[in-house]
Formats: structure tokens, sequence, C-alpha cells
């Protein structure tokens, strides 16, 4: 996820909302992981002595159910972490922890 970050910058939008702005975002830095995880595949098969692009498409089994299923649970992943780093944008990292965790100065 730091990679697409570093080369699609998160930009969040206060007249759209934080939910609206990341939605697309959400979309991009989820193929930058569905594309590394290839990658790894390709990697992994080279390194077990297999051909690089064979072992590519047989990332997720070779089965198209099996990868929409995996890039669900890593949307589900990257969503929250974008919900997170879009807080911190619009509304400061001070912000953001004293909503998550609440203020530890003030006496109760």
């Amino acid at each position: 996820m730091l990679l697409a970050q570093a080369a699609y910058p998160i930009k969040a939008n206060k007249q759209h909302g934080i939910v609206g702005s990341l939605i697309l975002e959400s979309l991009m830095y989820l193929l930058v992981v569905l594309g590394l995880n290839y990658v790894e595949a390709g990697v992994h098969g080279l390194l077990h002595g297999k051909e690089f692009l064979i072992s590519m498409t047989e990332f997720g089994r070779s089965n198209p159910l099996r990868v929409v299923a995996m890039s669900i649970v890593y949307w589900l992943i990257v969503w929250p972490y974008l919900l997170l780093k879009g807080m911190s944008l619009m509304l400061g990292s001070h912000a953001t922890l004293e909503i998550l965790f609440g203020n530890k100065s003030e006496p109760s």
C-alpha cells in the first residue's frame, strides 16, 4: 500500500467527503496490491524452477472467482487504511488520534 501511496497519493476532497473522494482511489490501490501479488507469484515460480509468466497465471489457482474473492478481502484491508489516512489529511493527525482514542490530557 505504501508503493501505491507513493505512486498515487491520497487526495481527500472536503466537498465530496472522505468516503466519496476515496472510493475510486481504493480501487486503484487494490489494483496495485493485486499486481504485486501476481508479480510475487511469478517470482515464487522462478525460485522453484518454473517460468515467470506461467507462475503468474497460476495465481489464485487459475480460478477467476478465487481472484475476485481475494480482491474483496484485499479491498476490505485497503479501505480502512485509506479512510484513516483521509481523516488524518483532512483533520490532522492530532485530531484524528483524539477522535479515535479520546483526549487523555483532560481530567475526567
